[in-house]
């Protein structure tokens, strides 16, 4: 004799068929309120960006720009009400070095022009913090 808690697989099949479709009507009826609030939320205290600040450190490894420097470039083309900060590190390894006519300083300005040209054209702020490099 079989005890009365004990379900038989065809009554487990139906009973977890119940179960899923209360679930499922319970879940499309009790998103609809969340949804809603999110949507109002959205639209009360959705904020547009009015100024952005972009933070580059250790940018003065090459004398070319490298991709983090084409791609600031390219944001301050399109963000001109933002800011710029230029963490240190600016002329790596060993700062600005050498005497004038010197091919090592020739080279450190060389990696300082790098840098100061993606902001050639840029209307906002731009700030240079020195490094342990610089």
């Amino acid at each position: 004799m079989r005890k009365s808690n004990q379900l038989t697989p065809m009554t487990r099949q139906k009973e977890g068929r119940k179960t899923e479709g209360q679930n499922s009507k319970y879940w499309r009826v009790s998103r609809f309120p969340v949804v809603l609030f999110l949507l109002i939320a959205n639209v009360l205290f959705g904020q547009n960006v009015k100024h952005s600040i972009y933070l580059i450190g250790d940018a003065g490894k090459d004398t070319l720009p490298g991709p983090a420097l084409t791609m600031l470039e390219e944001e301050l083309k399109l963000h001109q009400n933002s800011s710029v900060i230029f963490l240190g590190d600016n002329i790596y390894p060993a700062g600005l070095e050498g005497k004038e006519g010197n091919k090592k300083k020739h080279l450190s300005e060389m990696k300082l022009l790098s840098q100061l040209e993606r902001t050639r054209d840029f209307t906002g702020h731009v700030f240079w913090v020195p490094g342990n490099h610089d």
